[in-house]
């Protein structure tokens, strides 16, 4: 509702005002209040607290208050033409592997070893039923043990990241880097994290078969020239010959 008012009245205002404003309209329903009736609705605050929250269409759809086509459309212009690398490819098109996924009574030691033996940055979380809870990372796991906030023995349900950004394989990838732009990782139809590492390499793969193609271009292109410029003096070396046959 707040969205709405800022849309369609053009009131900057916040979270309270919206909810205040939809609890109007739903007394207003309730006892047939009808046309023609003046009601006042005090408006509690503005958009100041708000512009990471219900004014970003990322966290709408992050709080599941959008869908993630909504969210896309939004964020995408119609007024200037869209020419984004990887448009035309989909999240579908890296290939990627299912992710492994840990169990929330992990110790914290076993996950700081987990690290260490491996390249990742981080790991999806979920309990006993294989509900997600979030994602630890590197970078999570050593403030919490620089700062003293874990032992080795806590579980890392303690030190888990409860917000984390789910995304279909349909996706477009210049959609998906809009998105690691902002989160750096982001969960591939509930199966596969995905890093922007993971795009980085896929990006310098297709940069480098671009290169290849123009390189193989240019080199046809040599041969080509080469070609032309034998037959051209062989013509010209023929042409001198009869000329000078003719003058003899």
């Amino acid at each position: 509702m707040a969205r709405r008012l800022m849309r369609e009245e053009g009131m900057m205002c916040g979270g309270s005002s919206g909810t205040a404003m939809w609890g109007a309209l739903e007394y207003i329903k309730a006892h047939n209040i009808g046309e023609g009736k003046r009601c006042v609705v005090l408006l509690p605050d503005n958009i100041r607290n708000y512009i990471t929250k219900h004014l970003s269409t990322d966290w709408m759809y992050e709080k599941g208050y959008i869908d993630e086509q909504e969210c896309i459309k939004l964020n995408t212009s119609d007024l200037v033409p869209n020419k984004d690398w990887g448009k035309d490819m989909k999240v579908s098109d890296l290939h990627l592997e299912a992710t492994q996924f840990l169990n929330s009574k992990m110790q914290v030691r076993d996950l700081l070893a987990l690290f260490n033996s491996s390249s990742n940055m981080a790991y999806v979380v979920q309990n006993d039923t294989s509900k997600i809870l979030g994602s630890v990372t590197k970078a999570q796991l050593m403030t919490k043990l620089v700062k003293n906030a874990v032992t080795l023995d806590n579980p890392i349900a303690d030190i888990v990241i409860r917000d984390i950004r789910h995304i279909s394989s349909s996706v477009g990838l210049n959609e998906l880097a809009r998105v690691l732009a902002r989160t750096r990782y982001a969960l591939v139809d509930k199966k596969t994290l995905l890093t922007v590492d993971d795009l980085v390499q896929f990006m310098g793969t297709k940069f480098s078969t671009k290169e290849t193609e123009a390189k193989v271009d240019v080199k046809g292109l040599s041969v080509f020239t080469m070609a032309a410029a034998g037959i051209v003096t062989a013509g010209l070396a023929t042409g001198a010959f009869f000329l000078a046959k003719h003058k003899n």
